[in-house]
């Protein structure tokens, strides 16, 4: 995606896509969102906000995004004058940046609970049995999103940023629509390998994952093939309590992936949280020159030997959404 930049009203809304900055790097009056900063922060002197659930922290213990900016609206957060950052175009982020740009809304017990249920959905995903609803207001949100790719420039990628925060307005001023929700319309996903407690799947990444769990996973790959060349892989555990190593296997995926993309932007690298993660995330649209087998070698190597020695590196890659696209 190309850098999209939004003045609306008082506000600005910048989406980059892959982008991630440290905390301290972040400029005074700003909101970073879901994962633009890796972990939840405040600088309440200078004005400076992260609502993040990726990094610095634990996914089963940390709130969504949206969850987060809500609460903190409700409890006198003035979101006027505060530019609003993202790295990606996801429910978790756009409801975000929907909740700051209509503050007034956030107080609303309608919003209350669909927020809450997109939050438990985003966070925990198909691991959870009973955040159906959550999803269906995902793959509402999201629908704009169908068809369309990072590597748009920044004139579509604008008109998809406001379809979507339109599809927001949507859910909660017209009843029906959200009683029928949006109909799913991926493939289905095709297992590739089913090796003990680990997956490997081909297919939209909820759907595999869901697939997956119910099989009995503990952890799950999922692969697609880009058509400018190489990969863009999804991993996920089930939660937290698997005990499985997500981050030090982030790590050595990028420290390994820099050695196949020696200019690769470290803040576009593999990245994720405590249960989720992915390949990197390119403006252009491209991901991993990493081969499947490589990668599915490494996480055999962790599920062996959750404390695989040494020293992979900070994790500083872009945070991954439930369902990439």
């Amino acid at each position: 995606m190309s850098a999209v930049r939004w003045e609306h009203v008082d506000t600005v809304v910048h989406v980059e896509e892959g982008r991630t900055l440290l905390f301290g790097d972040l400029p005074d009056h700003s909101v970073a969102l879901d994962g633009y900063v890796q972990g939840p922060f405040i600088d309440a002197t200078r004005r400076r906000f992260s609502f993040d659930h990726h990094g610095n922290c634990l996914g089963l213990g940390t709130r969504a995004s949206c969850e987060q900016v809500m609460h903190a609206l409700r409890l006198g957060l003035d979101p006027k004058g505060l530019g609003i950052f993202l790295n990606h175009l996801d429910a978790d982020g756009i409801v975000s940046a929907w909740l700051l740009l209509c503050p007034e809304k956030a107080s609303r017990r309608m919003v209350r609970t669909w927020v809450c249920r997109l939050g438990e959905w985003d966070v925990l995903g198909p691991g959870l049995a009973g955040s159906e609803s959550g999803e269906r207001f995902a793959r509402f949100v999201e629908a704009p999103l169908e068809g369309w790719s990072p590597g748009s420039g920044a004139i579509q990628s604008l008109r998809i940023l406001k379809d979507c925060l339109n599809q927001v307005d949507r859910w909660f001023d017209k009843p029906m629509e959200r009683r029928l929700g949006s109909p799913v319309t991926s493939e289905p996903a095709k297992v590739r390998i089913r090796d003990g407690g680990l997956w490997v799947l081909q297919g939209e990444f909820t759907d595999a994952a869901r697939k997956a769990y119910r099989g009995g996973a503990a952890v799950v790959l999922v692969v697609e093939t880009l058509q400018q060349g190489g990969w863009r892989y999804g991993i996920a555990s089930r939660s937290d309590l698997t005990g499985f190593p997500m981050t030090d296997l982030l790590r050595m995926l990028a420290q390994e992936e820099l050695e196949l993309q020696p200019d690769l932007d470290p803040s576009c690298n593999w990245g994720g949280g405590s249960s989720v993660g992915g390949s990197p995330r390119k403006a252009d649209g491209s991901s991993s020159w990493m081969e499947p087998a490589r990668v599915v070698d490494r996480i055999r190597m962790f599920l062996r030997e959750p404390d695989v020695p040494g020293d992979h590196g900070p994790v500083r890659g872009a945070a991954l959404r439930n369902r990439p696209t």
